[in-house]
């Protein structure tokens, strides 16, 4: 993040966004299963895997399902479950 946008890499609050949804639903539940020293390290691998597949799945299935109104020289197609 440095390298594109060093301004929100100084920024504290951009820094603790990091840590968001993987570390706050998947750290307590590694907790209470025994596994507290990797907790930090499995919410932020699940937060990465989830949101990777979910924009991959949006570019896939804007390009596959859906309908198009214009006539143009790309695959790109309107999809309702993706808007």
């Amino acid at each position: 993040m440095s390298k594109y946008a060093p301004d929100l890499a100084r920024d504290p609050f951009y820094s603790a966004e990091q840590l968001s949804l993987g570390s706050r639903v998947c750290c307590p539940a590694a907790c209470s299963s025994g596994l507290v020293d990797c907790s930090i390290a499995v919410g932020h691998l699940l937060r990465v895997v989830f949101g990777l597949h979910a924009t991959w799945l949006v570019n896939s299935a804007t390009h596959l399902w859906g309908r198009r109104r214009f006539n143009t020289r790309d695959d790109s197609r309107n999809n309702w479950w993706v808007a």
